[in-house]
């Protein structure tokens, strides 16, 4: 009987993870398979692991030769499998158990000649799958089709030996094999080739592959090695697909191929450090695409956009290249408040110009407010809203929505990523996230980043007249304030409620520059004007508020107890406020305890990434810890109203800060969670409001408190909760959204 799926292996001092790989072989549900392991020369004890596994199971075969690379190793592989189909795992990686099963059941039901299928990147924190077979499966849905026909979708799949499965027929009979002289884009060079020859390819979108990634060598260094073996692998694909007699659109393919090889080459060289030396080594190579690339950069609109890159690349390198030359006789550097001058890198002069600077900016936004106030007579102002994160939305919908009812603007949300993720998921699935939140709420959108090629769009290029930041950090340069206050009125409402008396609440570079800053309360205008000399606050309460406002809540007689910790985790928090792995499991047994009441299990969304991140907890002991609470309770969604829950509650227990004060306008008692380590940093404002919440440092204090005010309903500092409400600045008849476009709208003598 044929043996139905080859393996091959190839391996290279893998003792640490090898026995792992094979294990995740030699277990596989489906039993006919062939473990070919190729040994390139190995020194550790890799060998001797082989030969035990061998010993046991003779579907093992191994094979031994000198170090020659991965490239050799395969070829090697493939030169001595038998089975019907082919595949590879690398031997620091491993597959599902049902992985073989699955592919074999699969691709024979399609009669399909290659079959891609999802893995998983593997981090040493956690583990995420690759989405990118998501969109060309949409196409391909669960039937066959051919590489000539959809090759830009399938320039945009991982281009990986990984996650595919050939029949070895169509490998062998046309002649596929690793090129043996380029070390990093080999893979390209073998899969695209194989499409080529395929007469059929489908797709599922099955994560059975986990793939380890290595973070270990110096990213600049091998970014810049990789721009040589990446174009080297460009023009062997593209002698591929000139040589190939089985396309017809030749030119479309190697276009497809252009576009991907410059998106690799311009990723490699913007991780590489301000190195002139690796630069150097990898802008040739973006040199040789931009002239290759000419002919097709009007293709369409992702070619014009990737031509440009192309240039601009080009062009801020011999910036940077022409600054380097200069710096050793003269240099000016410009910092946040001063301009610095050096001669013969000997500072000269040192100018504060931090008072020059902003008069200049006050006068630009004067006559922009003139200019402005002169259109509006004639069309509707132009409103966005740069936004990224569906968490915080709610801090700006009033907002949006109060412009959107103005006859004088016309609100649109312009739609990025952080500049740096804040968690781990991917650039392209929060932008997904934030698509589906803002179609489900009718919401206006313009998207200024470019998720196939991440790329953030400048902001210049998708002007309007007012624009209101979300977040005040993780801005690329290219759409940060400083950038916008070129051509529009800059607005700041806070995200949260800010609650520490610190620079976190008060960035330079990015408040400074605004137009407007609409701080919460007169406290937060003081204690920017008295520390950071700012000259642009205006208090006028929080849109956060807005939210309490028309909830039509009808409370049942069953208390409702929420628990909302932050992402903070011990040990790694600045102001030491983090008590979730002190307090959980408590707090999950108080919930247990006390059925009668309705338990609201409410996680800041970043709080598994960090618990991964930090190795507080295992992957494991997270997913058991959510799933006891669901047998328990509610578990909340980050996207979920919570200002809704918050009415509907009777308790809060937190360690999150911004709650303090954005859960004060219930007038409810919050079991304040504190560390005995804590650093006190709050602001004034945020002082005299914890005075009127229970403040519990110990799982003892916790259990006493609750059985006092909530079971027993000994609220004594109810009172004090009422009158610190009045702090808020929430006014009865009007929303802060209400309030902000009247300020704007007299500011510009508008109405």
């Amino acid at each position: 009987m044929q043996i139905k799926i080859s393996i091959v292996v190839p391996v290279y001092n893998v003792e640490k993870y090898l026995r792992e790989c094979l294990d995740s072989l030699v277990n596989q549900t489906l039993e006919d398979i062939e473990i070919i392991c190729v040994n390139d020369g190995s020194t550790d004890s890799s060998p001797q692991i082989l030969e035990e596994y061998a010993s046991k199971d003779n579907r093992i075969k191994i094979f031994n030769q000198e170090n020659q690379g991965v490239s050799a190793a395969r070829n090697f592989g493939i030169k001595n499998v038998n089975g019907e189909y082919l595949t590879f795992v690398d031997s620091d990686d491993w597959i599902k158990k049902d992985a073989c099963e699955i592919l074999y059941k699969t691709i024979k039901e399609r009669n399909s000649d290659i079959l891609l299928f999802s893995y998983f990147n593997y981090y040493d924190n956690f583990i995420i799958q690759d989405i990118r077979l998501k969109k060309i499966l949409i196409t391909a849905k669960d039937k066959n089709i051919k590489f000539k026909d959809y090759s830009n979708e399938f320039f945009k799949v991982p281009l990986m030996t990984c996650g595919k499965i050939y029949k070895t027929d169509v490998i062998l009979n046309n002649n596929i094999f690793f090129p043996l002289n380029i070390h990093v884009s080999e893979d390209m060079v073998f899969v695209v080739k194989s499409f080529i020859n395929a007469e059929s390819i489908s797709i599922i979108d099955v994560g059975l592959y986990y793939y380890r990634r290595s973070t270990s060598q110096s990213l600049s260094k091998n970014c810049a090695i990789n721009s040589s073996y990446f174009y080297k692998g460009h023009l062997k694909l593209k002698e591929i697909i000139y040589s190939s007699e089985k396309l017809q659109n030749k030119d479309e393919v190697y276009a497809a191929s252009l576009y991907n090889t410059a998106r690799v080459l311009l990723s490699y060289f913007n991780n590489i450090s301000n190195n002139t030396g690796f630069k150097k080594q990898s802008i040739k190579y973006i040199k040789k695409i931009k002239k290759d690339y000419k002919p097709y950069a009007k293709k369409d609109e992702n070619s014009i956009i990737m031509y440009k890159r192309i240039q601009n690349t080009i062009k801020n390198y011999n910036y940077l290249l022409i600054k380097k030359l200069i710096e050793p006789i003269f240099e000016l550097e410009q910092r946040t408040d001063r301009t610095v001058f050096y001669l013969f890198e000997k500072q000269i002069l040192n100018i504060y110009t931090g008072s020059i600077k902003n008069s200049i900016l006050r006068f630009k936004y004067f006559c922009r407010i003139l200019k402005l106030g002169f259109l509006a007579k004639f069309r509707k102002l132009k409103v966005a809203f740069w936004y990224y994160e569906p968490e915080k939305w709610t801090s700006v919908e009033s907002l949006y929505r109060k412009f959107e009812q103005s006859k004088y603007f016309e609100p649109v949300v312009y739609l990025t990523c952080p500049a740096q993720p804040f968690t781990h998921i991917t650039q392209k699935d929060l932008t997904e996230q934030n698509i589906k939140l803002l179609e489900s709420k009718n919401i206006k959108y313009k998207k200024i980043y470019d998720v196939e090629n991440d790329d953030f769009l400048p902001i210049e290029e998708n002007k309007c007249d007012i624009i209101f930041y979300q977040l005040p950090w993780m801005i690329k340069n290219n759409q940060n304030v400083i950038t916008s206050a070129k051509f529009a009125l800059v607005c700041y409402v806070p995200y949260c409620f800010y609650s520490l008396k610190t620079n976190d609440n008060y960035f330079r570079w990015f408040h400074k520059n605004l137009w407007i800053y609409f701080v919460e309360t007169p406290y937060h205008k003081k204690e920017y004007e008295e520390e950071f000399g700012a000259n642009n606050c205006v208090a006028i309460g929080s849109t956060k508020f807005d939210n309490y406002k028309n909830l039509n809540i009808k409370k049942t007689d069953k208390k409702t107890i929420i628990y909302a910790p932050h992402h903070s985790i011990e040990g790694h928090n600045r102001a030491r406020t983090a008590t979730f792995m002190e307090n959980k499991d408590f707090i999950l047994e108080l919930a247990k305890k006390h059925p009668e009441f309705n338990w609201i299990f409410r996680p800041h969304f970043a709080l598994k990434d960090r618990l991964l991140k930090y190795n507080a907890m295992k992957q494991d002991e997270i997913d058991k810890y959510w799933s006891d609470w669901e047998k328990v309770g509610i578990i909340s969604k980050s996207t979920d109203n919570y200002y809704e829950q918050f009415m509907l509650s009777d308790c809060l227990i937190t360690d999150c800060m911004s709650f303090l004060s954005e859960y004060l306008p219930t007038g409810n008692p919050v079991l304040h969670l504190r560390s005995e380590h804590q650093i006190e940093q709050f602001n004034d404002l945020l002082k005299k409001i914890t005075d009127s919440y229970y403040k519990i440092y110990t799982n003892e204090e916790l259990e006493k408190t609750f059985n006092e005010v909530i079971i027993q309903g000994n609220d004594y500092l109810k009172d004090e909760r009422q009158a610190n409400i009045k702090l808020l600045m929430i006014d009865e008849n009007k929303t802060t959204a209400q309030k902000i476009v009247e300020y704007i709208e007299k500011e510009l003598r508008i109405k």
